[in-house]
Protein backbone atom coordinates (compact mmCIF):
# COMPACT_ATOMS: atom_id res chain seq x y z
CA UNK A 1 0.00 0.00 0.00
CA UNK A 2 1.25 3.07 -0.49
CA UNK A 3 2.08 5.29 2.14
CA UNK A 4 -1.11 7.08 3.83
CA UNK A 5 0.16 10.30 3.50
CA UNK A 6 0.72 10.27 -0.16
CA UNK A 7 -2.98 8.85 -0.35
CA UNK A 8 -4.62 11.47 1.26
CA UNK A 9 -2.73 14.06 -0.06
CA UNK A 10 -3.96 12.76 -3.49
CA UNK A 11 -7.31 12.50 -2.52
CA UNK A 12 -6.93 16.57 -1.58
CA UNK A 13 -5.90 17.27 -4.69
CA UNK A 14 -2.59 18.03 -3.54
CA UNK A 15 0.16 16.97 -6.55
CA UNK A 16 3.05 19.15 -5.64
CA UNK A 17 5.64 18.76 -3.11
CA UNK A 18 5.23 22.28 -2.36
CA UNK A 19 1.79 22.26 -1.98
CA UNK A 20 1.93 19.24 0.72
CA UNK A 21 4.32 21.30 2.70
CA UNK A 22 1.90 24.29 3.08
CA UNK A 23 -0.71 21.85 3.94
CA UNK A 24 1.09 19.55 6.37
CA UNK A 25 3.11 22.11 8.36
CA UNK A 26 0.91 25.22 8.86
CA UNK A 27 2.48 28.41 9.22
CA UNK A 28 1.40 31.47 10.72
CA UNK A 29 3.35 34.24 9.06
CA UNK A 30 2.46 32.64 5.64
CA UNK A 31 -0.67 31.48 5.75
CA UNK A 32 -2.66 34.39 7.34
CA UNK A 33 -3.40 37.00 4.54
CA UNK A 34 -2.82 40.83 5.09
CA UNK A 35 -5.82 42.21 6.58
CA UNK A 36 -6.06 45.59 4.65
CA UNK A 37 -6.49 43.21 1.90
CA UNK A 38 -10.59 44.05 2.61
CA UNK A 39 -11.58 46.80 1.54
CA UNK A 40 -13.30 48.56 4.19
CA UNK A 41 -10.77 47.42 6.55
CA UNK A 42 -8.33 50.97 6.33
CA UNK A 43 -11.85 52.97 7.13
CA UNK A 44 -13.01 50.57 9.63
CA UNK A 45 -9.86 51.05 11.80
CA UNK A 46 -9.11 54.88 11.16
CA UNK A 47 -12.59 55.30 12.58
CA UNK A 48 -11.39 53.12 15.90
CA UNK A 49 -8.76 54.68 16.32
CA UNK A 50 -10.45 58.22 16.02
CA UNK A 51 -12.79 56.64 18.46
CA UNK A 52 -9.94 55.90 20.99
CA UNK A 53 -8.01 59.09 20.97
CA UNK A 54 -11.41 60.74 21.51
CA UNK A 55 -12.21 58.52 24.60
CA UNK A 56 -15.82 57.86 22.54
CA UNK A 57 -18.28 55.05 24.08
CA UNK A 58 -17.78 51.69 21.88
CA UNK A 59 -20.06 48.88 22.01
CA UNK A 60 -19.04 45.66 20.38
CA UNK A 61 -22.36 43.82 19.41
CA UNK A 62 -21.97 39.98 18.90
CA UNK A 63 -23.92 37.50 17.76
CA UNK A 64 -25.32 35.01 20.03
CA UNK A 65 -23.75 31.98 18.42
CA UNK A 66 -20.24 30.26 18.91
CA UNK A 67 -18.73 32.37 16.55
CA UNK A 68 -20.19 36.09 17.23
CA UNK A 69 -19.52 35.63 20.98
CA UNK A 70 -15.59 34.53 20.74
CA UNK A 71 -15.66 37.23 18.00
CA UNK A 72 -16.86 39.47 20.23
CA UNK A 73 -14.54 38.47 23.21
CA UNK A 74 -11.49 38.35 21.35
CA UNK A 75 -12.14 42.39 20.11
CA UNK A 76 -13.48 43.49 23.68
CA UNK A 77 -10.17 41.61 25.48
CA UNK A 78 -8.05 43.67 22.43
CA UNK A 79 -9.78 47.11 23.96
CA UNK A 80 -9.07 45.93 27.56
CA UNK A 81 -5.75 45.05 26.80
CA UNK A 82 -4.50 48.89 25.66
CA UNK A 83 -6.81 49.85 28.96
CA UNK A 84 -9.44 51.53 26.96
CA UNK A 85 -12.28 51.35 29.63
CA UNK A 86 -15.25 52.86 27.38
CA UNK A 87 -16.18 49.77 25.69
CA UNK A 88 -19.45 47.71 26.13
CA UNK A 89 -20.09 44.08 24.85
CA UNK A 90 -24.10 43.82 23.81
CA UNK A 91 -25.10 39.97 22.72
CA UNK A 92 -28.58 40.02 21.15
CA UNK A 93 -31.11 37.52 23.11
CA UNK A 94 -32.47 35.30 20.55
CA UNK A 95 -36.14 35.30 21.27
CA UNK A 96 -37.01 38.69 22.39
CA UNK A 97 -34.09 40.81 20.41
CA UNK A 98 -33.95 38.25 16.59
CA UNK A 99 -30.93 37.99 14.85
CA UNK A 100 -28.48 40.90 14.32
CA UNK A 101 -28.20 44.94 14.62
CA UNK A 102 -32.22 45.96 15.12
CA UNK A 103 -33.57 49.45 15.34
CA UNK A 104 -34.46 48.73 19.10
CA UNK A 105 -30.55 47.99 20.55
CA UNK A 106 -29.35 50.78 18.65
CA UNK A 107 -31.96 53.09 20.49
CA UNK A 108 -30.98 51.58 23.39
CA UNK A 109 -27.22 52.07 23.07
CA UNK A 110 -27.72 55.36 21.99
CA UNK A 111 -29.79 55.69 25.42
CA UNK A 112 -26.28 54.64 26.56
CA UNK A 113 -24.44 57.09 24.75
CA UNK A 114 -22.48 55.13 22.22
CA UNK A 115 -21.15 56.77 19.56
CA UNK A 116 -19.47 53.55 17.46
CA UNK A 117 -21.02 50.27 17.06
CA UNK A 118 -19.04 47.51 15.69
CA UNK A 119 -20.37 44.51 14.76
CA UNK A 120 -19.49 41.07 14.58
CA UNK A 121 -21.06 38.02 12.40
CA UNK A 122 -23.78 39.86 12.04
CA UNK A 123 -25.28 43.53 10.41
CA UNK A 124 -24.60 42.79 6.75
CA UNK A 125 -28.51 42.79 5.77
CA UNK A 126 -29.58 45.14 8.68
CA UNK A 127 -30.19 48.74 6.61
CA UNK A 128 -33.01 49.74 8.93
CA UNK A 129 -31.15 49.91 11.89
CA UNK A 130 -28.04 51.18 10.90
CA UNK A 131 -30.40 53.85 8.93
CA UNK A 132 -31.81 54.48 12.68
CA UNK A 133 -28.17 54.64 14.09
CA UNK A 134 -27.14 57.21 11.20
CA UNK A 135 -29.69 59.23 12.41
CA UNK A 136 -28.75 58.86 16.11
CA UNK A 137 -24.97 60.11 15.20
CA UNK A 138 -23.76 56.83 15.70
CA UNK A 139 -20.89 55.52 13.00
CA UNK A 140 -21.53 51.70 12.42
CA UNK A 141 -18.48 49.29 11.16
CA UNK A 142 -20.10 46.25 10.15
CA UNK A 143 -17.69 42.95 10.75
CA UNK A 144 -19.31 40.31 9.11
CA UNK A 145 -18.98 36.87 6.96
CA UNK A 146 -22.32 36.34 5.69
CA UNK A 147 -23.68 36.74 1.90
CA UNK A 148 -23.94 40.58 1.08
CA UNK A 149 -27.20 41.38 -0.37
CA UNK A 150 -28.07 43.66 -3.15
CA UNK A 151 -28.96 46.43 -1.12
CA UNK A 152 -26.08 47.44 1.81
CA UNK A 153 -26.64 48.82 5.13
CA UNK A 154 -25.37 52.54 4.74
CA UNK A 155 -22.51 52.06 7.84
CA UNK A 156 -19.30 53.77 8.37
CA UNK A 157 -17.31 51.29 7.19
CA UNK A 158 -18.19 47.29 5.93
CA UNK A 159 -15.73 44.48 6.58
CA UNK A 160 -17.07 41.81 4.61
CA UNK A 161 -15.17 39.16 1.85
CA UNK A 162 -18.44 38.97 -0.08
CA UNK A 163 -18.50 43.05 -1.17
CA UNK A 164 -18.04 43.22 -4.20
CA UNK A 165 -14.74 43.81 -5.72
CA UNK A 166 -13.46 43.01 -2.36
CA UNK A 167 -10.11 41.17 -2.89
CA UNK A 168 -9.53 39.43 0.93
CA UNK A 169 -8.57 35.56 -0.48
CA UNK A 170 -10.79 33.75 2.16
CA UNK A 171 -14.02 34.46 1.53
CA UNK A 172 -15.27 31.33 4.13
CA UNK A 173 -13.27 32.92 6.91
CA UNK A 174 -15.91 33.14 9.95
CA UNK A 175 -17.10 36.23 11.72
CA UNK A 176 -14.55 35.38 14.95
CA UNK A 177 -11.82 35.41 12.17
CA UNK A 178 -12.58 38.62 9.94
CA UNK A 179 -12.58 40.24 14.08
CA UNK A 180 -9.52 38.31 14.50
CA UNK A 181 -8.08 40.22 11.07
CA UNK A 182 -9.51 44.03 12.67
CA UNK A 183 -7.41 43.27 15.60
CA UNK A 184 -4.30 42.61 13.28
CA UNK A 185 -5.10 45.25 11.41
CA UNK A 186 -5.27 48.11 14.60
CA UNK A 187 -2.46 46.79 15.74
CA UNK A 188 -0.31 47.03 12.64
CA UNK A 189 -1.31 50.41 12.00
CA UNK A 190 -0.64 51.66 15.73
CA UNK A 191 1.98 50.51 18.02
CA UNK A 192 -0.13 50.01 22.00
CA UNK A 193 3.26 49.17 23.48
CA UNK A 194 2.18 45.04 23.44
CA UNK A 195 4.76 42.60 22.92
CA UNK A 196 5.11 41.20 19.09
CA UNK A 197 2.65 38.10 18.40
CA UNK A 198 0.48 39.29 20.62
CA UNK A 199 -2.52 38.77 19.17
CA UNK A 200 -1.46 34.79 19.27
CA UNK A 201 -3.21 34.64 22.15
CA UNK A 202 -6.85 35.59 20.86
CA UNK A 203 -6.36 32.46 18.58
CA UNK A 204 -7.73 30.64 21.05
CA UNK A 205 -11.08 32.27 20.29
CA UNK A 206 -10.55 32.52 16.24
CA UNK A 207 -9.84 29.29 16.14
CA UNK A 208 -12.72 28.06 18.79
CA UNK A 209 -14.95 29.88 16.26
CA UNK A 210 -13.45 28.83 12.99
CA UNK A 211 -14.19 25.11 13.99
CA UNK A 212 -17.77 25.76 15.20
CA UNK A 213 -19.44 27.15 12.73
CA UNK A 214 -18.27 24.77 10.33
CA UNK A 215 -16.58 26.93 7.94
CA UNK A 216 -13.97 24.46 5.35
CA UNK A 217 -10.87 23.94 7.26
CA UNK A 218 -8.16 24.44 4.28
CA UNK A 219 -5.91 27.72 3.67
CA UNK A 220 -6.29 30.51 6.01
CA UNK A 221 -8.85 28.94 7.92
CA UNK A 222 -6.94 25.84 8.69
CA UNK A 223 -4.17 27.74 10.25
CA UNK A 224 -6.84 29.59 12.33
CA UNK A 225 -8.05 26.12 13.69
CA UNK A 226 -4.45 24.70 13.96
CA UNK A 227 -2.86 27.17 15.94
CA UNK A 228 -6.03 28.04 17.93
CA UNK A 229 -6.44 24.38 19.04
CA UNK A 230 -2.71 25.04 20.33
CA UNK A 231 -3.39 28.02 22.34
CA UNK A 232 -6.68 26.24 23.50
CA UNK A 233 -4.91 23.70 25.20
CA UNK A 234 -2.98 26.13 26.80
CA UNK A 235 -5.78 28.29 27.90
CA UNK A 236 -5.54 30.20 31.13
CA UNK A 237 -9.79 31.13 30.82
CA UNK A 238 -11.29 30.07 34.48
CA UNK A 239 -14.70 29.63 32.64
CA UNK A 240 -13.49 27.14 30.03
CA UNK A 241 -11.05 25.35 32.47
CA UNK A 242 -13.46 24.54 34.32
CA UNK A 243 -16.01 23.41 32.13
CA UNK A 244 -13.18 21.25 30.61
CA UNK A 245 -13.22 19.92 34.35
CA UNK A 246 -16.83 19.39 34.38
CA UNK A 247 -16.67 17.15 30.85
CA UNK A 248 -13.44 15.34 31.61
CA UNK A 249 -11.43 17.24 28.82
CA UNK A 250 -7.96 17.10 29.49
CA UNK A 251 -7.15 20.84 27.79
CA UNK A 252 -3.36 19.23 26.48
CA UNK A 253 -5.28 16.67 24.92
CA UNK A 254 -8.25 19.03 23.23
CA UNK A 255 -8.98 18.15 19.64
CA UNK A 256 -11.53 19.73 17.16
CA UNK A 257 -14.04 17.42 18.06
CA UNK A 258 -13.92 18.37 21.79
CA UNK A 259 -14.85 21.68 20.15
CA UNK A 260 -17.71 20.48 18.27
CA UNK A 261 -19.28 18.23 20.20
CA UNK A 262 -18.94 19.92 23.55
CA UNK A 263 -17.51 23.19 24.05
CA UNK A 264 -19.51 24.95 20.78
CA UNK A 265 -22.72 23.45 21.84
CA UNK A 266 -22.66 24.84 26.10
CA UNK A 267 -21.50 28.18 24.52
CA UNK A 268 -24.69 28.06 21.81
CA UNK A 269 -26.94 26.41 24.50
CA UNK A 270 -26.46 29.93 26.38
CA UNK A 271 -28.84 31.81 23.35
CA UNK A 272 -30.75 28.42 22.30
CA UNK A 273 -32.07 27.83 26.09
CA UNK A 274 -31.23 30.95 28.13
CA UNK A 275 -29.31 34.23 27.92
CA UNK A 276 -26.20 34.66 25.42
CA UNK A 277 -24.26 37.06 27.36
CA UNK A 278 -23.90 34.27 30.02
CA UNK A 279 -21.33 32.42 26.94
CA UNK A 280 -19.98 36.07 26.56
CA UNK A 281 -18.87 35.71 30.46
CA UNK A 282 -17.71 32.55 30.82
CA UNK A 283 -15.09 33.06 27.75
CA UNK A 284 -14.36 36.71 29.49
CA UNK A 285 -14.69 36.20 32.77
CA UNK A 286 -11.51 35.69 35.03
CA UNK A 287 -13.24 35.34 38.73
CA UNK A 288 -13.06 31.69 39.36
CA UNK A 289 -16.47 31.43 41.48
CA UNK A 290 -18.33 33.26 38.62
CA UNK A 291 -17.08 30.87 36.03
CA UNK A 292 -18.23 28.15 38.29
CA UNK A 293 -21.58 29.29 38.18
CA UNK A 294 -21.98 29.95 34.53
CA UNK A 295 -20.72 26.25 33.91
CA UNK A 296 -22.81 24.93 36.44
CA UNK A 297 -26.03 26.91 34.47
CA UNK A 298 -24.35 25.81 31.20
CA UNK A 299 -24.16 22.23 31.51
CA UNK A 300 -28.49 22.62 32.59
CA UNK A 301 -29.06 24.21 29.87
CA UNK A 302 -27.07 22.04 27.41
CA UNK A 303 -28.84 18.77 29.40
CA UNK A 304 -32.78 20.43 28.24
CA UNK A 305 -31.39 21.26 24.75
CA UNK A 306 -30.44 18.16 24.41
CA UNK A 307 -33.83 16.97 25.24
CA UNK A 308 -35.58 19.07 23.36
CA UNK A 309 -34.37 18.61 20.31
CA UNK A 310 -34.20 14.79 21.13
CA UNK A 311 -38.15 15.57 20.89
CA UNK A 312 -38.31 17.77 17.65
CA UNK A 313 -36.56 14.44 16.22
CA UNK A 314 -38.96 11.97 17.14
CA UNK A 315 -41.85 14.43 15.82
CA UNK A 316 -40.25 14.67 12.59
CA UNK A 317 -39.66 11.18 12.32
CA UNK A 318 -43.29 10.69 12.26
CA UNK A 319 -43.88 13.21 9.69
CA UNK A 320 -40.92 11.45 7.17
CA UNK A 321 -43.60 9.20 5.34
CA UNK A 322 -44.56 12.15 3.42
CA UNK A 323 -40.96 13.46 2.39
CA UNK A 324 -40.19 10.31 0.98
CA UNK A 325 -41.13 11.82 -3.03
CA UNK A 326 -39.74 15.52 -2.17
CA UNK A 327 -36.30 16.64 -2.57
CA UNK A 328 -36.55 18.95 0.14
CA UNK A 329 -37.42 17.95 3.84
CA UNK A 330 -39.68 20.67 5.05
CA UNK A 331 -41.16 20.65 8.61
CA UNK A 332 -42.08 23.04 11.51
CA UNK A 333 -44.50 23.45 14.13
CA UNK A 334 -45.22 26.80 16.19
CA UNK A 335 -44.21 25.06 19.86
CA UNK A 336 -40.88 24.40 18.38
CA UNK A 337 -38.28 26.77 19.53
CA UNK A 338 -36.36 28.56 16.71
CA UNK A 339 -33.18 28.11 18.79
CA UNK A 340 -32.96 24.07 18.56
CA UNK A 341 -34.21 23.87 14.99
CA UNK A 342 -30.80 24.30 13.16
CA UNK A 343 -29.81 21.15 15.26
CA UNK A 344 -32.51 18.93 14.17
CA UNK A 345 -32.39 20.31 10.65
CA UNK A 346 -28.76 19.50 10.58
CA UNK A 347 -29.07 16.00 11.77
CA UNK A 348 -32.24 15.28 9.39
CA UNK A 349 -30.08 16.54 6.35
CA UNK A 350 -27.40 14.11 7.25
CA UNK A 351 -29.82 11.08 8.56
CA UNK A 352 -32.02 11.52 4.84
CA UNK A 353 -29.47 12.73 2.93
CA UNK A 354 -31.53 15.80 1.58
CA UNK A 355 -31.38 19.84 1.97
CA UNK A 356 -33.90 20.11 5.57
CA UNK A 357 -36.04 23.35 6.34
CA UNK A 358 -36.60 23.47 10.45
CA UNK A 359 -39.13 26.01 11.39
CA UNK A 360 -40.63 27.06 14.93
CA UNK A 361 -42.35 30.39 16.67
CA UNK A 362 -42.47 29.51 20.75
CA UNK A 363 -42.30 33.02 21.59
CA UNK A 364 -40.67 35.01 18.70
CA UNK A 365 -43.22 37.31 16.74
CA UNK A 366 -42.25 35.74 13.87
CA UNK A 367 -42.14 31.83 12.31
CA UNK A 368 -38.17 31.60 12.66
CA UNK A 369 -36.03 28.24 10.97
CA UNK A 370 -32.76 26.90 10.11
CA UNK A 371 -31.65 25.21 7.25
CA UNK A 372 -28.84 22.69 5.98
CA UNK A 373 -27.83 21.91 2.48
CA UNK A 374 -27.09 18.21 1.81
CA UNK A 375 -23.56 19.48 0.05
CA UNK A 376 -24.84 19.17 -2.90
CA UNK A 377 -27.32 22.56 -3.55
CA UNK A 378 -26.49 26.34 -2.42
CA UNK A 379 -28.78 26.47 0.34
CA UNK A 380 -28.63 30.78 -0.03
CA UNK A 381 -28.97 30.64 -3.50
CA UNK A 382 -32.07 28.22 -3.04
CA UNK A 383 -33.92 30.51 -0.93
CA UNK A 384 -32.98 33.86 -3.13
CA UNK A 385 -34.51 31.03 -5.99
CA UNK A 386 -37.56 31.67 -3.61
CA UNK A 387 -37.72 35.57 -3.82
CA UNK A 388 -38.83 34.37 -7.62
CA UNK A 389 -41.04 32.50 -7.24
CA UNK A 390 -42.72 34.72 -4.37
CA UNK A 391 -41.61 38.33 -3.31
CA UNK A 392 -43.17 38.03 -0.01
CA UNK A 393 -42.42 34.68 1.75
CA UNK A 394 -39.13 35.60 3.72
CA UNK A 395 -39.22 38.64 5.79
CA UNK A 396 -35.02 37.90 6.11
CA UNK A 397 -32.88 34.91 5.36
CA UNK A 398 -29.11 34.84 5.00
CA UNK A 399 -26.30 32.40 6.06
CA UNK A 400 -23.18 30.61 3.95
CA UNK A 401 -23.50 27.68 0.90
CA UNK A 402 -24.21 24.70 3.71
CA UNK A 403 -26.44 26.35 6.50
CA UNK A 404 -28.37 29.32 6.70
CA UNK A 405 -31.41 30.71 8.70
CA UNK A 406 -34.99 32.50 7.50
CA UNK A 407 -37.68 34.23 8.81
CA UNK A 408 -41.18 33.66 7.53
CA UNK A 409 -43.99 36.03 8.12
CA UNK A 410 -47.18 34.76 9.61
CA UNK A 411 -49.68 34.59 7.26
CA UNK A 412 -47.39 32.81 4.75
CA UNK A 413 -46.45 30.20 6.16
CA UNK A 414 -48.31 27.73 4.43
CA UNK A 415 -46.65 28.62 1.47
CA UNK A 416 -43.62 28.25 2.55
CA UNK A 417 -43.26 24.52 1.24
CA UNK A 418 -44.62 24.99 -1.92
CA UNK A 419 -42.28 27.97 -2.76
CA UNK A 420 -39.72 26.38 -1.36
CA UNK A 421 -40.09 23.03 -3.72
CA UNK A 422 -40.87 25.61 -6.73
CA UNK A 423 -37.60 27.31 -6.18
CA UNK A 424 -35.65 24.14 -6.62
CA UNK A 425 -37.33 22.43 -9.65
CA UNK A 426 -35.91 26.05 -10.83
CA UNK A 427 -32.98 25.89 -9.69
CA UNK A 428 -31.98 22.30 -10.64
CA UNK A 429 -33.34 22.40 -13.84
CA UNK A 430 -30.80 25.22 -14.76
CA UNK A 431 -28.00 23.77 -12.84
CA UNK A 432 -28.73 20.39 -13.83
CA UNK A 433 -25.58 19.01 -15.28
CA UNK A 434 -23.66 20.96 -11.98
CA UNK A 435 -25.19 19.34 -9.48
CA UNK A 436 -25.09 15.78 -11.26
CA UNK A 437 -20.81 16.21 -11.59
CA UNK A 438 -20.38 17.54 -7.78
CA UNK A 439 -22.06 14.70 -7.14
CA UNK A 440 -19.32 12.49 -5.42
CA UNK A 441 -19.16 8.99 -3.15
CA UNK A 442 -17.13 9.47 0.07
CA UNK A 443 -14.55 7.63 -0.52
CA UNK A 444 -12.83 4.80 1.64
CA UNK A 445 -9.14 4.00 1.92
CA UNK A 446 -8.93 -0.10 2.30
CA UNK A 447 -6.99 -0.84 5.38
CA UNK A 448 -5.88 -4.28 6.72
CA UNK A 449 -6.71 -4.22 11.15
CA UNK A 450 -3.11 -5.31 11.54
CA UNK A 451 -1.90 -2.29 9.86
CA UNK A 452 -3.51 0.05 12.80
CA UNK A 453 -0.85 1.75 15.14
CA UNK A 454 0.46 4.16 16.15
CA UNK A 455 2.73 4.73 12.93
CA UNK A 456 -0.49 5.08 10.95
CA UNK A 457 -1.69 7.39 13.75
CA UNK A 458 1.36 9.39 13.17
CA UNK A 459 0.75 9.71 9.73
CA UNK A 460 -3.38 10.60 10.05
CA UNK A 461 -2.70 13.28 12.66
CA UNK A 462 -0.43 15.52 9.96
CA UNK A 463 -3.97 16.18 8.46
CA UNK A 464 -5.56 17.71 11.57
CA UNK A 465 -7.81 19.25 12.62
CA UNK A 466 -10.43 17.61 10.54
CA UNK A 467 -13.87 19.29 9.20
CA UNK A 468 -15.29 20.45 6.40
CA UNK A 469 -13.27 20.42 2.95
CA UNK A 470 -10.37 18.35 4.96
CA UNK A 471 -12.68 15.56 5.94
CA UNK A 472 -11.72 12.72 8.52
CA UNK A 473 -10.38 10.19 6.13
CA UNK A 474 -12.98 6.52 6.24
CA UNK A 475 -10.88 3.59 6.33
CA UNK A 476 -13.21 -0.09 5.12
CA UNK A 477 -11.83 -3.38 6.93
CA UNK A 478 -13.02 -6.38 5.26
CA UNK A 479 -13.72 -9.95 7.27
CA UNK A 480 -12.43 -8.81 10.79
CA UNK A 481 -14.19 -10.68 13.61
CA UNK A 482 -16.45 -9.79 16.38
CA UNK A 483 -14.97 -10.89 19.59
CA UNK A 484 -17.08 -9.39 22.10
CA UNK A 485 -19.99 -6.86 22.09
CA UNK A 486 -20.38 -3.92 24.83
CA UNK A 487 -22.73 -1.57 25.89
CA UNK A 488 -21.89 1.80 27.50
CA UNK A 489 -23.62 5.52 28.40
CA UNK A 490 -26.67 6.09 30.13
CA UNK A 491 -29.11 2.90 29.68
CA UNK A 492 -26.68 1.68 27.16
CA UNK A 493 -27.45 3.36 24.57
CA UNK A 494 -24.27 3.50 22.90
CA UNK A 495 -22.65 0.15 21.66
CA UNK A 496 -18.63 -0.75 21.63
CA UNK A 497 -17.26 -3.85 19.73
CA UNK A 498 -14.00 -5.71 20.29
CA UNK A 499 -12.78 -6.66 17.13
CA UNK A 500 -10.00 -9.50 17.27
CA UNK A 501 -6.60 -8.55 16.47
CA UNK A 502 -3.09 -10.47 16.24
CA UNK A 503 -0.90 -7.38 18.60
CA UNK A 504 -3.84 -6.56 20.84
CA UNK A 505 -7.73 -6.01 20.19
CA UNK A 506 -8.94 -3.05 18.75
CA UNK A 507 -12.17 -1.46 19.72
CA UNK A 508 -14.98 0.31 17.54
CA UNK A 509 -17.55 2.61 18.83
CA UNK A 510 -20.83 3.74 17.53
CA UNK A 511 -23.57 5.98 19.80
CA UNK A 512 -27.17 5.36 19.74
CA UNK A 513 -26.60 1.98 18.11
CA UNK A 514 -27.98 -0.56 20.30
CA UNK A 515 -30.41 -1.86 18.09
CA UNK A 516 -28.34 -1.92 14.84
CA UNK A 517 -25.43 -3.73 16.41
CA UNK A 518 -27.49 -6.15 18.46
CA UNK A 519 -27.11 -8.95 15.95
CA UNK A 520 -23.40 -8.79 16.38
CA UNK A 521 -22.46 -11.93 18.41
CA UNK A 522 -18.96 -13.08 19.38
CA UNK A 523 -17.97 -14.68 16.37
CA UNK A 524 -19.31 -13.02 13.59
CA UNK A 525 -17.37 -11.99 10.53
CA UNK A 526 -18.34 -8.21 8.66
CA UNK A 527 -17.00 -5.55 6.59
CA UNK A 528 -16.86 -2.43 8.02
CA UNK A 529 -16.11 1.59 7.28
CA UNK A 530 -14.60 3.75 10.29
CA UNK A 531 -12.97 6.42 11.22
CA UNK A 532 -9.30 6.47 13.28
CA UNK A 533 -9.79 8.21 16.27
CA UNK A 534 -7.42 8.62 19.55
CA UNK A 535 -9.08 7.64 22.78
CA UNK A 536 -7.60 9.87 25.40
CA UNK A 537 -10.38 9.64 28.24
CA UNK A 538 -8.31 6.89 29.84
CA UNK A 539 -4.75 6.48 30.50
CA UNK A 540 -2.95 4.87 28.90
CA UNK A 541 -4.39 6.48 25.51
CA UNK A 542 -5.10 4.03 22.53
CA UNK A 543 -6.56 4.10 18.96
CA UNK A 544 -9.97 3.16 18.22
CA UNK A 545 -12.90 3.24 15.69
CA UNK A 546 -15.76 4.97 15.11
CA UNK A 547 -18.02 2.91 13.07
CA UNK A 548 -19.99 4.69 9.81
CA UNK A 549 -21.61 1.17 8.49
CA UNK A 550 -21.15 -2.43 8.74
CA UNK A 551 -21.92 -5.51 6.40
CA UNK A 552 -21.84 -9.18 7.34
CA UNK A 553 -19.15 -10.50 5.01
Amino acid sequence: MASLTQQLLKDRGIKTKKKAEIFLHPDYERDLHDPFLFSGMKKAVKRILHAIDGGEQIVIYGDYDCDGIPGATLLYEFFKKIDYEKVAVRIPHRYTDGYGLSVEAVRKMQKENASLIITVDCGITDCEAVAGANEFGIDVIITDHHIVPKRLPKAFAIVDAFRRGDKYPNKNICGAGVAFKLVQALITERDFGLHKGWEKWLLDLAGLATIADVVPLIGENRALAYYGLKVLRKTQRVGLLELFKKKNIRPENITEEDVGFTIGPHINAASRMGDPYDAFRLLATNDYDEAKGLVKKLLVHNTDRKSEVQVVIREVEALMHLHTELPLIIVGRADWKPGIVGLAANMIAEKYKKPAFVWGRANSAHFKGSCRSDGLINIVDLMAEVRVVSQDIFLDFGGHELAGGFSVREEKIELFAPALLAAHERMVKNTKEKVKNEKKKERSCPLNIEEIDWKLWGELEQFAPFGVGNERPFFSFNGVTVKERKVFGQDGIHTELVLAKKKGDISVIKFFAYDELAPLVPGTKINLRATLEKNTFKYPHNLRLRLVEWQPT
